[in-house]
Order: structure tokens, then C-alpha cells, then sequence
């Protein structure tokens, strides 16, 4: 529906430039949300991988690591 039928005062190009705004708002919001989520996923998966790293360091043995089937 058109916003200008039911408030007449207000012109399309106002509308239209308020709806702009509006959604972009939005969008720049979401993106800075989601890529700060995918940040802090990614900061734990590093984290877990340096405490995976340093469980199974003490048993790790490059002979073993490069010695064939």
C-alpha cells in the first residue's frame, strides 16, 4: 500500500528516501552483527585448537608422525 493515501502530506520521494534509510540502517546493523559473531567463532575454534594442541603435544613424536603404515 501506498503510504502517501493514507498520509497525503507526505511525498513519495520523502517515503521513499525514509524507506531507504530505514532498510539500509538495518542491513549495516546486521552485518556488523553477524561478522562480530563470526569473529568470537572463530577466536574459540583457535582456542580450542591450542588446547586440543596442548593435550596431545606430550605424546606427539615425529618418528612415529613420518614412520610408514
Amino acid at each position: 500500500m501506498n503510504m502517501t493515501v493514507q498520509f497525503p502530506a507526505l511525498g513519495s520521494k520523502l517515503v521513499a528516501v525514509g524507506a531507504y534509510a530505514l532498510f539500509m540502517t538495518l542491513k549495516i546493523v546486521e552485518v556488523q552483527v553477524a561478522a562480530t559473531f563470526e569473529l568470537l567463532m572463530a577466536l574459540l575454534a583457535i582456542f580450542e585448537l591450542l588446547v586440543f594442541m596442548g593435550v596431545v603435544s606430550p605424546g606427539f613424536s615425529m618418528a612415529k608422525f613420518t614412520r610408514g603404515g
